[in-house]
């Protein structure tokens, strides 16, 4: 029997592979570094690159929201040694149709899957401390952090 701790890391760690193979499977990833006028979308791009760059999910851990970062961060190295080899691989093209409403984003992640076919899918982010996070909507509510001060 797994000890609490471990069953937590082990929960974690799959929330983890199920977030970017979430945002990998809408062909985002690293690649195209077109410039765009609009900062706040520059921002939300170079956020989600890196997200999909990472070698494990804890590399990324600052470019998500609070409520993900902190669980990135509590996963053990050991427990994502192949993450990088395991995870879909795709570059992405730009970020259309960006809505932003306050604090909060959603857009439309274009680009590219490792075979080179197109891909598409909603993505979302959160302004924290004036910069946006890649924050990923599970389907289900998510405790959101206190507010920062």
């Amino acid at each position: 029997m797994k000890s609490v701790a471990g069953q937590l890391c082990s929960k974690a760690f799959w929330t983890a592979a199920a977030l970017v193979t979430v945002v990998a499977a809408t062909g985002c990833g690293g690649g195209d570094t077109g410039v765009t006028a609009d900062p706040d979308k520059a921002q939300m791009e170079s956020t989600l690159r890196t997200v999909m760059s990472a070698k494990n999910p804890g590399d990324a851990s600052a470019q998500f929201c609070a409520q993900f970062a902190d669980i990135f961060k509590s996963i053990p190295p050991e427990m994502t040694s192949n993450f990088s080899t395991v995870r879909p691989k795709g570059t992405l093209t730009k970020l259309e149709a960006v809505q932003i409403t306050g604090d909060k984003a959603t857009a439309q992640a274009v680009g590219k899957t490792d075979t080179g076919g197109d891909a598409s899918g909603p993505v979302t982010f959160r302004k924290e401390n004036g910069t946006w996070k890649y924050c990923p909507d599970m389907g289900f509510p998510v405790p959101s952090p206190a507010p920062t001060k």
